[in-house]
């Protein structure tokens, strides 16, 4: 991609921004991509809402391709997750309960996987982390989880309430993955078996929400909420949490060690953290909000924000 300079932008020396809008919404305000993951420096999938899918390979953006043509009014074929692994196989999921793989550079038919709610809307699959082709954890709008190995699906039903909305999952391997909810709760897939919710963020809705987790290993994880706080897990548990934005609403993490995580927030900074603890802030989108970040080591990481735009830091 052609990256504007920073002098053009007032971005920090270690982020670049994208002249290439990667939305398509004539609306230049609400271009939303939803959710990005990079498999490599050189392969990134991002997507949103009309069902689009955009590829970044090798530093170029392909255009939107719209591979939910889910029907609906509300924009049901929103897609809200995404989760690519290291040969290119990605998992992406809709708000009506569907999911769709890239296999061998093509996107295949939407399986409607969600098996709590058939009312319209309110079934979305709102997660999904994938460690590799063979194998992909998901969880819905109600507190369910379904897992995808080797072909197999698996249904584990409501783990948590129906005002649990499972709002991220990481799995840093096939056997351990964490994910969590809408109420400040952190759930554990341990080689077959899921346990929780258990509460880590006791704040009230909305500030409790957990927005985002990140892990990059089976000791280390790092999960954030719309107060602001990050709250570390050690392979043991959770830590009560230490608050890093006064703004408050972050949005996502990404961590590639447990020395390097990037957080990122509704009023568009970026927060580098190490081992959970706030090293440097940055103000990246001036105007407005960063949706989500992927990041591949701490030279490389690929974020989304409104108007379609698309931030790299390295």
């Amino acid at each position: 991609d052609k990256a504007t300079s920073n002098q053009t932008t007032g971005l920090p020396a270690n982020f670049s921004y994208s002249n290439v809008n990667i939305g398509r919404s004539t609306n230049l305000l609400y271009r939303p991509i939803r959710a990005i993951s990079c498999s490599s420096v050189s392969f990134c999938v991002a997507v949103g809402r009309n069902g689009d899918a955009i590829i970044y390979k090798n530093g170029v953006w392909t255009k939107p391709a719209k591979i939910d043509n889910s029907p609906g009014t509300e924009n049901f074929n929103t897609l809200i997750a995404i989760s690519c692994t290291f040969n290119n196989f990605c998992a992406t999921t809709d708000r009506l309960g569907n999911v769709f793989f890239l296999e061998n550079g093509a996107w295949t038919k939407g399986q409607d996987i969600n098996d709590i709610t058939t009312i319209p809307g309110m079934d979305a699959v709102q997660s999904v982390s994938c460690y590799t082709d063979k194998f992909c954890l998901f969880g819905n709008e109600f507190g369910g989880f379904i897992s995808y190995r080797n072909g197999v699906w698996r249904h584990f039903g409501q783990i948590g309430s129906n005002s649990d909305h499972i709002y991220s999952i990481s799995c840093p391997s096939s056997g351990f993955c964490v994910a969590t909810d809408s109420n400040g709760d952190a759930y554990f897939y341990k080689n077959g078996s899921i346990r929780g919710p258990v509460l880590i963020d006791p704040q009230e809705f909305p500030d409790g929400i957990l927005n985002s987790v990140s892990c990059s290993n089976i000791n280390f994880c790092a999960t954030v909420d719309n107060a602001g706080f990050v709250f570390v897990y050690n392979g043991l548990k959770f830590n009560s949490g230490t608050n890093i934005d006064p703004a408050g609403a972050i949005t996502s993490i990404s961590c590639t060690s447990n020395d390097f995580c990037i957080a990122t927030d509704a009023p568009g900074h970026a927060f580098i953290l190490e081992r959970g603890i706030l090293r440097e802030t940055l103000n990246v989108n001036t105007t407005g909000t960063i949706t989500a970040i992927s990041c591949i080591n701490p030279s490389f990481c690929l974020a989304v924000g409104n108007q379609g735009k698309v931030f790299k830091y390295s």
